[in-house]
């Protein structure tokens, strides 16, 4: 999976007009000088979906702190459906812990967006960033960009024929060979089922390991409005979205102006379905209408959260 984030931060709501937000002309040193005399501290909630999406975050923290010695970030690293009930109950009890939140459930956004919840702010480079990884008013924004697919052991496949689209995979010979996420679960693999159902989806624009696209997605992430270390929240967002980090850092890069670690962007793939996941995660009640119906066959959903149980208020 690669990750991506939208940006956004807190704004208290005027009776006039908002004015336009330009973007930041500040350099990362000037903001990195804010930060420290803020107070050297940021606390991040991240989604979690695999072992290596955490390792990516441990490996996001520590380019950042390398980067800015003494601007110390805490990640809080559990799953969107708990992130977001968790920061909506810590604005309602104005006990809010994060400065930023980075979560794959899309749709929460535009509603904090519009409760005023999120801070428009447009970190340098905002141009740069593909429009529909961003909202116009920088009240958020995707620094990465995640892939959901398949994947197969071409040496482990026992003489079948490796799979060429999602539909091979109801072939009664796949089964008990296949491990999967529950889709009643997680709502990015139960997008990329429902969408890729019956179609076949190219690969030969997808040059790392061959691998087919089932679904591009994105996490939002945002600085909060009543977030206690905004100085630092600010400098992350510039720092995550500089050329720098696009290139090096970030699993695929948001802007239209860098190259991408493939043959093209993935809002050039028609197949990778980018535009598609936010109005997908935003019907809520054929989410939850698919969901029941993988309950009826699968059962509910068994196990501990990957993340244990982090309560109301990890990060304190």
């Amino acid at each position: 999976m690669k990750f991506f984030t939208p940006i956004a931060a807190a704004l208290t709501l005027l009776a006039a007009p908002a004015l336009a937000v330009e973007e930041e002309t500040k350099t990362l040193q000037e903001l990195y000088a804010g930060a420290i005399a803020e107070g050297h501290w940021m606390e991040q909630n991240s989604d979690e979906n695999s072992s290596e999406f955490v390792a990516f975050t441990h490996s996001l923290k520590a380019a950042f702190e390398e980067a800015f010695p003494g601007v110390n970030v805490t990640m809080v690293v559990d799953y969107s459906k708990y992130h977001d009930v968790r920061i909506d109950n810590q604005l309602e009890t104005d006990t809010l812990v994060p400065d930023i939140t980075a979560l794959q459930t899309v749709q929460n956004f535009p509603r904090w967006a519009k409760a005023g919840d999120l801070l428009e702010y447009k970190p340098a480079n905002f141009s740069k960033i593909y429009d529909g990884l961003k909202d116009e008013n920088g009240a958020w924004l995707a620094y990465g960009v995640n892939s959901f697919s398949y994947i197969y052991d071409s040496s482990n496949l026992g003489g079948l024929d490796a799979p060429a689209s999602p539909s091979d995979l109801v072939n009664p010979d796949w089964a008990g060979k296949i491990a999967s996420s529950y889709p009643h679960d997680d709502d990015a693999v139960l997008f990329s089922i429902s969408f890729n159902r019956g179609s076949h989806v190219a690969n030969n624009l997808v040059t790392a390991q061959e691998k087919v696209i089932g679904v591009g997605t994105y996490a939002g992430a945002s600085p909060i409005v009543y977030a206690k270390n905004l100085a630092a929240a600010k400098l992350f967002m510039n720092w995550i979205v500089s050329t720098e980090v696009q290139e090096s850092v970030v699993m695929e890069t948001v802007r239209t102006d860098i190259a991408p670690s493939g043959s093209s962007h993935p809002w050039e793939i028609p197949e990778a379905n980018l535009d598609a996941f936010p109005s997908f995660m935003a019907n809520r009640t054929q989410v939850e209408a698919l969901k029941q119906t993988f309950a009826l066959y699968f059962g509910e959903v068994q196990g501990e959260p990957t993340p244990g149980y982090l309560g109301v208020h990890p990060g304190l």
